[in-house]
């Protein structure tokens, strides 16, 4: 009814563009982000959702192009740069992927979501130590993060913990048993331990 009225409002358009991106239906919601954005190019929060969903169509170019204007917008805007930091990560550059990350955590130090991803990245980078204190910060913040709790498991394996390695994943498995990276994880951990059954059981 509000769009109705003023098909121009750029709230009503953002919101109902964001409510059906967030319902898997992307194809409508797209066009009406993209209203809001032309509407209102310079709010900040509209770009960033824009950047968001055209990650989520791989259309990476176009996914920068909405976040960097998000953040030259609102430079201090956290949530631009960790999203901006998993579309370098999409795109393999993990070193700017990283430095992303490290800015959006500056800018909001208790960003669960950034520490997780930033592990990801150290872990990547062989930086085992910076990432174990990457998701152990993600944790003091969220305990019952399973991204988190499953990024800690993979560096403990790395560091040869195998024990607490396993500990770690099974915590991400009763965290949220719907992220089945953990399942996984614990499998394969499993296998290597020569624990057949146990593996099959996980998956």
């Amino acid at each position: 009814e509000i769009l109705a009225c003023t098909p121009d409002n750029g709230d009503a358009l953002h919101l109902l563009g964001a409510l059906k991106f967030q319902t898997g239906l992307i194809d409508d919601g797209l066009p009406l982000v993209r209203r809001a954005v032309a509407a209102h190019p310079d709010r900040a929060d509209y770009q960033n959702t824009l950047g968001v969903m055209h990650k989520s169509l791989g259309q990476w170019d176009e996914a920068k192009v909405a976040l960097n204007a998000a953040i030259s917008l609102s430079p201090r805007f956290a949530e631009a740069w960790n999203n901006l930091g998993a579309v370098l990560e999409d795109e393999d550059r993990w070193n700017e992927a990283g430095e992303a990350y490290e800015t959006s955590l500056m800018h909001a130090p208790d960003f669960t979501q950034a520490l997780v991803n930033l592990g990801r990245v150290y872990l990547h980078r062989n930086r085992t130590n910076d990432a174990q204190t990457a998701y152990k910060q993600a944790l003091e913040i969220d305990p019952g993060n399973a991204e988190a709790l499953n990024g800690f498991g993979l560096v403990l394996e790395k560091m040869d913990q195998v024990p607490d390695a396993v500990s770690a994943y099974e915590d991400a498995t009763l965290a949220n048993p719907n992220f089945r990276p953990a399942f996984n994880n614990l499998a394969l951990l499993f296998l290597r331990m020569g624990q057949t059954h146990d593996a099959e059981l996980t998956l």
